[in-house]
């Protein structure tokens, strides 16, 4: 990308926000940028990395983009990450050449910055403290799916809903992040059940005061009884709000 491309500072901007390329030298974000090509993705594009791997390697400038996996037999889908703003994909493809059942889709109009795996390990190579962020996003994404796992197994459908929330809850701006427009559908595949179990929670979670719905948004309106459902993860949950 050439420095008098009219989204050239947007994705400058971009690489300098992502936890992937924090602490990065100026001049190395500038060589980098060279080799960036803007696309822009409408809502329902598709990507799979399941039966040979990108040959791309995507920096997100906006927009929101579901990572999941399929059953096989059932086809039931499992949402990994929601990723959005200054994430990164495809991660894994760095570290080797081999296919992995993973599957991407743009939620909403998204643009992104691709750049080839080649030139990405070039230019790898050549600044080490990128290897390091590398590792260290690897293992962040590695304990969040460790997390996940636990969770589908020991938690009730509520705590993990609640805990959800609570997660994406940004304080500052005191509304949802990432998760924010997600139809319930979507939200269901996140915690690993069903929209009909999803709506009775959220109306659960509605009638104690925790949070409340408006045009199909969930607004949080007490953390502190999410909190406590989390805590205190047994049935009945939502009669202690």
């Amino acid at each position: 990308m050439q420095t008098n491309n009219i989204q050239y500072l947007r994705s400058l901007e971009t690489l300098k926000d992502s936890k992937f390329f924090k602490d990065i030298p100026k001049d190395a974000l500038a060589e980098l940028m060279e080799k960036l090509v803007y696309r822009k993705w409408s809502k329902g594009t598709y990507l799979s990395g399941a039966y040979e791997p990108l040959p791309f390697f995507y920096i997100l400038v906006m927009g929101k983009i579901k990572e999941y996996q399929v059953d096989e037999i059932s086809e039931k889908e499992r949402i990994n990450f929601i990723l959005s703003d200054g994430d990164v994909f495809d991660v894994l493809n760095l570290l080797d050449d081999r296919p992995h059942k993973i599957y991407w889709e743009t939620l909403e109009e998204t643009e992104v910055l691709r750049i080839t795996k080649e030139d990405m390990l070039r230019w790898m190579d050549k600044y080490p403290q990128a290897q390091k962020h590398l590792y260290q996003y690897m293992a962040s994404h590695v304990r969040m799916l460790e997390e996940m796992t636990a969770d589908l197994s020991m938690c009730p459908t509520l705590v993990r809903l609640s805990k959800l929330l609570i997660q994406s809850f940004d304080i500052d701006k005191g509304c949802l992040n990432r998760i924010d427009n997600l139809p319930n559908s979507e939200l269901a595949k996140l915690i690993g059940t069903t929209r009909a179990v999803l709506n009775r929670h959220i109306q659960e979670l509605k009638g104690c005061g925790a949070i409340s719905v408006e045009r199909k948004k969930i607004n949080i309106e007490n953390t502190e009884r999410l909190l406590m459902i989390v805590q205190n993860s047994h049935v009945p949950i939502a009669a202690r709000c």
